[in-house]
């Protein structure tokens, strides 16, 4: 809220999966709370879904200014 960032959640299709709670808790806080952190005021955060045959395939993007090339490998 003090930044004003819009945060939206879509999904391709409604669908359940296993996985170990506290595990996939953490990987979205990291995922989420880096994308808050670095996400400048009025920005975007994204969180998608999509099935892809059979598994499920998460994305969190946001309007940040993002990684730079050489910082990458």
């Amino acid at each position: 809220e003090k930044k004003m960032i819009t945060f939206e959640v879509t999904e391709s299709v409604p669908c359940e999966f296993q996985a170990d709670r506290e595990k996939i808790l953490r990987v979205f806080s990291n995922l989420i709370g880096n994308a808050i952190k670095f996400t400048p005021e009025k920005g975007k955060v994204l969180v998608t879904s999509e099935v892809k045959e059979d598994q499920i395939e998460f994305t969190v993007s946001d309007t940040g200014p993002g990684i730079e090339p050489e910082q990458i490998p």
